[in-house]
């Protein structure tokens, strides 16, 4: 087995999938590019909060979806964010977007099964 389909909760992408029919490539499309823009707030924040507030719209979206891995760490990094450094905090954003292309790519395959 694919050790990237241990990324996903494959029964939410499935629920989610047959809860939005036709309208799943919009909304995983606008997910996407959300996705992508929080992702480089975390790669060059603002501030503290922007970054927490960036880590946790990941995390509830990839949640949502079914990338359950990318809204785990996403969920654990919006807690830790505060007491990291910010070489810490870039290292686990770096991390993050790894990950997000992984679970991307894993839900995809899955959808296109």
């Amino acid at each position: 087995m694919n050790d990237d389909w241990s990324l996903l909760d494959v029964s939410r992408i499935d629920e989610v999938a047959a809860l939005l029919g036709s309208e799943l490539s919009s909304v995983l499309a606008e997910s996407h590019a959300n996705l992508a823009r929080n992702l480089g707030i975390l790669d060059d924040p603002p501030s503290i909060d922007a970054f927490t507030r960036a880590s946790h719209a990941i995390a509830s979206a990839s949640l949502q979806l079914g990338m359950s891995r990318l809204g785990e760490d996403a969920r654990k990094l919006e807690r830790t964010a505060p007491s990291l450094s910010v070489e810490d905090r870039a290292a686990a954003a770096r991390t993050l977007r790894e990950l997000a292309t992984r679970s991307r790519a894993a839900l995809e395959a899955h959808l296109a099964r």
